[in-house]
């Protein structure tokens, strides 16, 4: 997982993994890894949602931001995969909202997560909401993985492939988002 960085937004020093001291990486390190754990064992989205939220008001020593990414990473990634398949109720597409929207305001540069919610999003939010939603990921994207507009990677060969086709998505969704 990429987290965002405030040297790459100008955000406030609490959005940034890379300014924490070793307790607060190895807080950090620790809530990811119970994150995970209790996200893959939940049996069902709306579970984990009530784990997540719960986990969420905790109060902790690593930064709100960076858990909230980290609790919507594991969210989308173990229990919405499954709505690409389906048509999602109405109660699933409020909750795959509300991860995406942390991911998105926290600038998450992880567009291959993003895309396939915002998606799914389509016709749920408003254009204008899912507008600046891509516009967001897009910028944080090319920001922290080095790639341009069109999705052209420039150091981090490993995730080459699967960055520029989910901004290429992303923009195609934006221009047919535009044409509306």
């Amino acid at each position: 997982m990429r987290f965002s960085t405030a040297s790459e937004y100008g955000a406030p020093a609490e959005y940034d993994s890379a300014s924490l001291d070793s307790d607060g990486v190895s807080a950090l390190a620790k809530f990811s890894r119970d994150i995970d754990s209790l996200v893959h064992a939940a049996p069902t989205w709306s579970e984990a949602d009530q784990i997540i939220r719960s986990r969420l008001s905790e109060s902790s020593s690593v930064p709100r931001p960076l858990r909230e990414q980290q609790a919507a990473h594991a969210v989308l990634h173990n229990h919405f995969g499954a709505l690409k398949n389906k048509a999602p109720s109405e109660k699933e597409l409020d909750a795959l909202g509300h991860y995406t929207t942390l991911l998105v305001d926290n600038r998450s540069p992880e567009s291959w997560l993003i895309h396939p919610a915002l998606d799914l999003l389509s016709g749920h939010w408003p254009d204008e909401r899912m507008l600046a939603a891509i516009d967001t990921t897009l910028e944080a994207s090319r920001r922290a993985y080095s790639v341009n507009p069109e999705g052209v990677e420039r150091h981090i060969p490993d995730v080459h492939s699967e960055i520029r086709t989910a901004n290429q998505k992303l923009i195609q969704l934006r221009n047919n988002l535009r044409q509306k």
